[in-house]
């Protein structure tokens, strides 16, 4: 092989994109000597769309289904190193899209300087005009609970003023809403499931202008915004990574005494909003940093600070990603050595099968071999003891023909001698 031939590919996010509607993704996965799934999850993260299932089905059967273009994007430095494979037949190919641990940093230093210089300072506008399409999905959600709220609120005022008698005898559906959330914070949407925005009333507002702006932000940082229902998540995905972000607001617990049912008094405890946010980050199922309010700065002056965390946490990814695929590799490493060995193994028992059938055999035939001559003893001796008595010459040849047929079939040598013959002349 020459050193041209040695050298890694390295294919673009357009090579990648070709590739993938060449062929079948397994079989392109096996190409570059990596998993399907782990070629998918790269796509993903480079926005190449793929073929759905039954794609192949219908090229299969001559049909030139619907192929997605490849969406448009703000140039990325991962566009150009997609995934670099090398072509020797002996070596793995190397999955090298996450760039090595030197250009991690050099990459991480240059977007942290970025994010110094004075025109890349983010400052939240004090009216907001133009709102990213996923934070505006959450802004009219947070809306329409909001209203739901403070008529609730206001439905629970004029409920505490009516006369006892009346609140014995008739209730107002419509306190329910600001009666659960009240003593619990009084945050909107207040679900189990997860959710990108827990804030009240007071905070809603400044929670999706905070999340507008990094939206809006994200674009030339190279992220593009997205919400993830079923995580509960603003997404910004880029630079390989996924980042996940949250925003809720600071509770603070409270204590207040209360009357119980038999009359005796008892302490207890509920929450209060302190209208103080927090932002936090996430990757996978890991929780990452938190920005607060503080009394020294406010999270309005802290956004830079939120992407330049984003990138950190994008090299954490990267150096997941390689980690990953080592740990992948080493199993499928693994996996070859104990086939090979299985094989091994096999080839042994399967000699040893054969080394033991082969001695049955011999011991068969020469049990086979010893009655047919004993069979043959036995005929003649009967000839022998014959002739000094009547014995009818027919009935004894008959008799005799016979026991030598016997001996015939049990005899193994002709059987082994053709055999024998058939190999010398292989």
């Amino acid at each position: 092989m020459t050193e041209d031939e040695e050298t890694p590919i390295t294919l673009s996010r357009e090579d990648l994109y070709e590739l993938v509607w060449s062929k079948p993704m397994r079989e392109l996965a096996k190409d570059f000597g990596i998993s399907d799934v782990a070629l998918a999850k790269r796509c993903r993260r480079l926005g190449i769309p793929v073929p759905g299932r039954g794609y192949w089905a219908r090229v299969d059967a001559g049909q030139q289904p619907y192929r997605a273009k490849l969406p448009k994007r703000e140039p990325e430095r991962c566009d150009r190193e997609a995934l670099t494979v090398a072509p020797s037949a002996d070596a793995p190919p190397i999955f090298n899209a996450p760039p090595a641990a030197t250009q991690d940093q050099v990459w991480l230093e240059e977007r942290l300087a970025f994010e110094q210089l004075p025109d890349s300072n983010i400052e939240v506008p004090a009216t907001t005009r133009t709102w990213d399409p996923a934070i505006k999905d959450y802004r009219d959600n947070l809306e329409e609970a909001a209203e739901e709220m403070r008529l609730s609120r206001k439905a629970c005022d004029r409920y505490e003023k009516w006369p006892e008698w009346r609140k014995r005898v008739e209730s107002d559906r419509n306190t329910w809403a600001w009666r659960h959330a009240k003593d619990r914070g009084q945050r909107l949407r207040d679900f189990h499931k997860p959710t990108a925005f827990r804030v009240s009333l007071d905070t809603y507002m400044r929670a999706l202008r905070l999340a507008n702006t990094l939206a809006l932000a994200a674009a030339i940082r190279g992220f593009t915004v997205s919400k993830d229902d079923k995580i509960g998540r603003i997404v910004f995905t880029g630079h390989n990574a996924d980042i996940q972000l949250r925003l809720t607001e600071m509770l603070q617990d409270k204590t207040r005494p209360s009357i119980r049912y038999d009359g005796k008094t008892e302490t207890e405890t509920y929450q209060v909003p302190t209208g103080r946010l927090r932002l936090t980050l996430q990757t996978g199922y890991r929780e990452g940093p938190s920005f607060e309010d503080r009394e020294s700065h406010t999270l309005e002056s802290q956004l830079n600070r939120v992407f330049a965390r984003m990138y950190r946490l994008v090299v954490k990814v990267w150096e997941r990603d390689r980690e990953h695929l080592e740990f992948h590799r080493q199993l499928e490493e693994d996996s070859r050595r104990r086939a090979e060995a299985e094989r091994i193994r096999a080839e042994r028992e399967r000699l040893l099968a054969e080394v033991r059938y082969r001695k049955r055999c011999l011991s068969v035939e020469t049990i086979r071999w010893t009655k047919s001559c004993r069979i043959r003893e036995y005929v003649d001796h009967i000839r022998m003891a014959a002739r000094a008595r009547e014995v009818s010459a027919e009935e004894l040849g008959n008799w005799a023909d016979w026991a030598l047929s016997v001996a015939s079939e049990l005899d193994p040598t002709e059987k082994r001698l053709s055999v024998l013959v058939g190999l010398h002349k292989r």
